[in-house]
């Protein structure tokens, strides 16, 4: 029996927990309505030593096939980041990184024209 997070290739008898994917889709289906078109979205994984879990990236899975089916796009930039909230001065540390690389002109985005954020959790 699962609980909320399955192990990869394990036979699974019972589950107990969300669908991550249908979740991450229903999240840009909501941000969808509120978001501009030609809008930059910051897609962010949170989750302690980088235990970034399968279901973490299903839900950004669903999240950016709403955005593709949608025909979102192309009139939509993500930019998605995995960080260790475990790790010393993070978030802030890796938002700062963002700033640094798009001041040297290495990012085409800046975080601080992003229209909104969608961010999945393991704590």
């Amino acid at each position: 029996m699962f609980m909320d997070s399955t192990i990869e290739d394990a036979v699974v008898k019972g589950y107990f927990g969300q669908n991550a994917v249908q979740s991450g889709y229903m999240g840009a289906k909501l941000m969808s309505y509120a978001v501009p078109k030609k809008s930059k979205i910051l897609v962010l994984n949170l989750a302690n030593k980088l235990a970034i879990t399968r279901h973490l990236k299903n839900r950004q899975k669903g999240f950016l096939d709403f955005m593709n089916q949608a025909g979102r796009s192309d009139k939509l930039k993500t930019l998605c980041v995995d960080i260790d909230i475990t790790a010393e001065r993070e978030p802030e540390k890796s938002l700062a990184r963002i700033l640094v690389l798009k001041s040297q002109g290495l990012l085409k985005q800046n975080v601080l024209t992003f229209a909104c954020v969608f961010c999945t959790i393991k704590l």
